[in-house]
């Protein structure tokens, strides 16, 4: 599966998209972190379910299925 989320985050006024992008993929900043500004974002009022926010997309599998009806 492959989960997409669209959510807001602060950053310094001077980054651009470059920027951010590479703070996010390739420096020291690690995606766990994500985890708890989801919650974070997610938890105010206004925003409390990620339905409208989130996109599942199934990539496959390399493994037959498993289950048979």
């Amino acid at each position: 599966m492959r989960m997409t989320v669209e959510y807001e985050v602060e950053v310094p006024a001077a980054w651009g998209k470059e920027q951010i992008e590479f703070h996010r993929n390739a420096s020291s900043w690690c995606a766990n972190n994500a985890i708890s500004e989801l919650e974070e974002y997610f938890d105010d009022e206004a925003r409390e379910c990620m339905c409208g926010s989130s996109e599942f997309d199934y990539l496959g599998g390399d493994t037959p299925p498993y289950l048979h009806e």
